[in-house]
Order: structure tokens, then sequence, then C-alpha cells
């Protein structure tokens, strides 16, 4: 087997199974944490079937739950301006401007954050997009003597609207 990627990382236990040896080659070793899928049988797709608000709560309560979108942000326990937390300003969820910026917290940049449109793209152009973009904006205010810049509330979210 030649590479340790995602299908190779799958399928070389199962061919390890069925094989008197297997040499895999890999450039650099990945980490993975078993799904611990299994054969599932029809009393227990019945039961999950019935019980399916309760089973999609708890999947969303548990390690695949994990807010990955705003978790890190709020994890820093960021203060804006008057100590606002950002976690109070996103209690109904995340607002920001393209993803970058967020009104209250003055000369902070997030990357990809939320909100961004990176999701429907490729993600280090993306990235290079915006940090590319925040160079140029502070190189901006240092050539111009601006000392502070920061999205007002009203442009959160004006990127998600719909147009018709």
């Amino acid at each position: 087997m030649v590479g340790t990627g995602a299908p190779a990382v799958q399928a070389i236990p199962e061919i390890a199974q069925q094989t008197k040896q297997l040499t895999v080659f890999q450039r650099t070793a990945n980490y993975c944490v078993p799904a611990r899928n299994c054969k599932v049988d029809p009393e227990l797709v019945k039961m999950r079937k019935a019980d399916y608000e309760s089973v999609i709560k708890r999947i969303r309560e548990s390690f695949f739950g994990f807010d990955a979108v705003t978790g890190p942000l709020k994890a820093l326990n960021l203060k804006g301006r008057g100590g606002r937390k950002l976690e109070q300003g996103w209690a109904d969820g995340p607002h920001t401007y393209l993803g970058i910026s967020i009104a209250g917290f003055p000369n902070f940049f997030t990357i990809t954050g939320p909100q961004s449109p990176s999701v429907l793209s490729n993600m280090p152009v993306s990235i290079e997009q915006h940090v590319e973009w925040i160079a140029d904006c502070i190189e901006m205010m240092n050539q111009t003597g601006k000392t502070t810049i920061e999205a007002k509330p009203e442009a959160h979210g004006a990127h998600m609207s719909t147009r018709s």
C-alpha cells in the first residue's frame, strides 16, 4: 500500500486481516481517531428511528457536536469595548463582517472566521486572501495614520443577505 491518507487508513486494517503480509509506504504518519463503526442490526435501526430526536440531540452534544466554528474564539475569553465578552455578543450565534472582523472588537481580525464565505471555496486560497487583505489593511492604516479599525454592527451578516 502506498500512502496513508483517509482511504488507506480505512483500508489497511481490513486488508491486513486478509493477507499474510502487508507493506505500507508512508511519507508522514497520520493521527486518526477510530470511528468505532459497526454493523447495525434491524432492531437497533428501529429503536433509533423511534427516538430520532433524542439520538440527534445526543450526537450534537457529543464529540461530534463540538463547536468548531465559534468555540475556539469563545475559548480565548476575548473582551471588546466596554469589557464586553465575545461570548455575550454571540449568545444567539456569531455576528461578523465577512468572517474577518467583529463590531465592538477594534483591531481584531479573524482569518476565515464564522460567517466567512471561505467555506464555499478552497480553504487555503481563502486563508491567503484573508491574510493578504488584513496585511494590506494594516499597511494602509499605518500609511494614513489610522490606529483603529472596526466593523459596524449593521455590516454584520449583510454579505449573507438574500438579494432579489
